[in-house]
């Protein structure tokens, strides 16, 4: 807030400066102070005779305040006068996302991504998710791969993989991802959580029990005070939890 402070000092004196209107009108969407960054665009409009960018600028606004429609009807009219520009493309991509049309917005980020110097994680989790919806799961994991390749510190990527992968059944590949986890992380117990889970879900039960057994047994060994936090708590709920709903389908099965 101190920055749209200091922007609102300097238009007092230079209110005809559309470069300070920007500025501030960037703050304001990162605040999600929409309607005002709105009247920020159309003041730098006025001060301006190319108002290309700022329709760009407008169009980037509305997506980021959920208006869809609106952002889209900006964007196609800046990708009209440049037809590969990535971020325009970007913007019609998650336009497209929230107005439900799965299918456009997956060809909008193929599009976009190879154009970004250094594509941030959220595009191919983005991607991802709308080729999801389109039961193109081999798809989404393919195009996570190719960032957790070029950038392996990508965790969130490769959590979002291993989700995919357990809804198409690859357990498999699941179960080598979390391997990744619990290899780096000195903290284990979460990723064998995690590991136990796939487990179960691929019907190995008692690799499962024995990862669970793990989870408790490592998790009994934690100082006192860690053992007292609400995420350790939660985490071994979770995993006695786990070992709770084997051992009742299991009787289930027998019983039957």
């Amino acid at each position: 807030m101190e920055q749209i402070i200091s922007l609102t000092e300097q238009l007092g004196e230079h209110d005809k400066s559309p470069a300070l209107y920007l500025k501030r009108a960037d703050l304001f969407r990162r605040h999600a102070q929409f309607d005002e960054a709105l009247a920020d665009i159309a003041a730098a409009e006025q001060l301006q005779t190319n108002t290309t960018r700022l329709t760009l600028d407008r169009a980037r606004v509305l997506c980021d305040a959920r208006r869809a429609e609106e952002s889209f009807d900006e964007v196609q009219a800046f990708l009209k006068t440049d037809p590969d520009h990535g971020e325009a493309l970007i913007i019609r991509a998650r336009c497209h996302a929230l107005l439900g049309r799965a299918e456009a917005s997956v060809g909008d980020f193929n599009n976009a991504i190879p154009k970004c110097a250094a594509p941030g994680p959220d595009l191919f989790l983005e991607r991802a998710k709308q080729q999801a919806l389109l039961n193109k799961l081999d798809d989404a994991v393919r195009g996570l791969d190719e960032a957790i390749t070029n950038s392996p510190t990508f965790s969130t990527l490769q959590l979002a993989a291993v989700d995919y992968d357990r809804k198409r059944g690859a357990f498999d590949s699941a179960l080598a991802r979390v391997d990744v986890f619990v290899a780096r992380y000195p903290v284990k117990e979460p990723w064998l959580t995690l590991r136990a889970e796939v487990l179960e879900q691929d019907g190995r039960t008692n690799e499962a029990i024995e990862t669970f057994l793990q989870v408790i047994a490592g998790i009994e060994k934690y100082p006192a005070i860690r053992r007292s936090l609400d995420l350790t708590k939660q985490l071994e709920q979770r995993a006695r939890q786990g070992l709770a709903r084997i051992q009742s389908n299991a009787h289930t099965v027998s019983k039957s």
